[in-house]
């Protein structure tokens, strides 16, 4: 496969990861689907899976001067950040100048290469991100390694320089995040990375040739809604959205299923043709729910033997 790297970066076992792979696999054939993991997503059909451990020593090395600003749990926030570095250094490892970074809960309805070679033509950029109250990182295309070198440098910047980390807090509090729950973030980071002039991210909730990539189905951003999610049409075969101000369907090239009553809902939105593909479906499916299952067996045990029940960051 010649195509753009589709990478997922995903820890442990989940029901919905093998929608977000089979769903790339399928629209963008060319690309090899890439999963950096560990040995609870070990197993799918027709991906790469890589054991994020080969490539964690600089994600590491920043989980030593982290510091947690955050709502959420310190072993989610901090993987978040580190995985930044795991996908730096797995592109170094595997001289790959540029890939599509995908989160898990994302499916894509548009050739990876072909789009980034689109938005090349038209646009100068480091990083792709989707703006909200900031610029979620959960459709990233990276066009060259030297702009995610860039980045984790940056972020490496902000956790151990004084001046940059209250820059940091600054920025939160001025997009009044904390007030909306959440904290220090990496969305936070690619805000500022953006903002301060250290690097230049493409908002690709912007509507081009009215195409976007979603922000996610459970907010509310100029859409219809329906029952709390997006109203999504399908139109010639493509997810599209009814865009309240100009009146126009707009034709989504991703979906973004954040939170639970959307993620339950992945599964109806996979579009695959071939017997191949679904067979792999079904059979990564099946193969995941065992091993969610053996993932919470294990859990328990920890706790009842009184470790945590997970560990904070990679």
């Amino acid at each position: 496969m010649n195509g753009l790297p589709i990478i997922f970066i995903h820890r442990d076992a989940c029901y919905y990861l093998p929608h977000s792979v089979a769903q790339a696999r399928a629209i963008s054939s060319d690309s090899p689907v890439i999963v950096l993991g560990n040995d609870g997503n070990r197993g799918l059909k027709g991906v790469r899976h890589v054991h994020y451990d080969q490539h964690a020593g600089s994600a590491r090395k920043f989980q030593t001067i982290y510091q947690h600003r955050s709502d959420h749990r310190i072993h989610d926030e901090l993987f978040c950040f580190q995985r930044w570095f795991v996908l730096r250094d797995f592109l170094r490892a595997e001289n790959m100048d540029a890939c599509l970074y995908l989160d898990s809960d994302v499916l894509l309805f548009v050739d990876a290469g072909k789009e980034l070679a689109a938005l090349r033509e038209r646009e100068t950029f480091d990083l792709t991100a989707v703006q909200g109250t900031s610029l979620s990182p959960h459709s990233v295309f990276v066009p060259c390694l030297e702009s995610l070198e860039r980045l984790c440098e940056f972020q490496m910047l902000c956790y151990s320089d004084a001046e940059w980390f209250d820059r940091l807090e600054i920025h939160l509090n001025t997009l009044g995040e904390k007030e909306n729950g959440g904290g220090v973030s990496d969305m936070t980071i690619f805000s500022l990375f953006n903002q301060s002039g250290k690097g230049c991210v493409l908002d690709l909730h912007q509507i081009r040739d009215e195409t976007v990539f979603d922000l996610y189905l459970g907010r509310p951003s100029g859409y219809e809604m329906k029952d709390r999610l997006m109203r999504v049409s399908w139109i010639q075969g493509f997810p599209c959205g009814l865009h309240l101000e100009s009146g126009k369907w707009i034709r989504f090239k991703t979906l973004h299923f954040q939170g639970s009553q959307a993620k339950a809902q992945m599964g109806e939105f996979v579009r695959l043709s071939s017997d191949e593909e679904k067979r792999d479906h079904r059979d990564n499916l099946k193969h995941s729910a065992r091993m969610v299952t053996l993932g919470n067996w294990r859990r328990r045990l920890r706790r009842w033997s009184g470790k945590p029940a997970w560990n904070p960051g990679i």
